[in-house]
């Protein structure tokens, strides 16, 4: 099992996606999807992406734009060229110099 949560599955920039995603192992996202996606582990948003929907993981580290609530019970990092219109619940948030927030937020357990 933990083998499995160490690999990475990646959506490339190049590709566009309208549906749902449910991953137990670690998400990277380079391209466009519009649906939910839950991921049991590490979700990744390259600065490229967009995604429309709401999302959940245990971590999410953001680089590109979120439409959507954001669930994470670990952290939620927002990076320099991260955009998320939405809510945040998590532990815990990281937000870098030049990120943008507009929603909701929602710390602790």
């Amino acid at each position: 099992m933990s083998k499995r949560r160490d690999s990475v599955s990646i959506l490339a920039s190049n590709t566009n996606l309208i549906g749902n995603i449910t991953s137990e192992s670690n998400l990277r996202i380079d391209g466009f999807v519009e649906g939910e996606i839950t991921v049991g582990s590490k979700l990744f948003i390259g600065k490229d992406a967009l995604v429309k929907g709401n999302i959940q993981a245990n971590i999410i580290d953001i680089y590109g734009q979120i439409n959507g609530n954001i669930t994470a019970p670990e952290i939620v990092y927002l990076r320099s060229h991260a955009q998320v219109k939405g809510d945040i619940q998590a532990k815990e948030i990281l937000t870098e110099m030049g990120s943008i927030f507009n929603g909701k937020l929602k710390i602790g357990h």
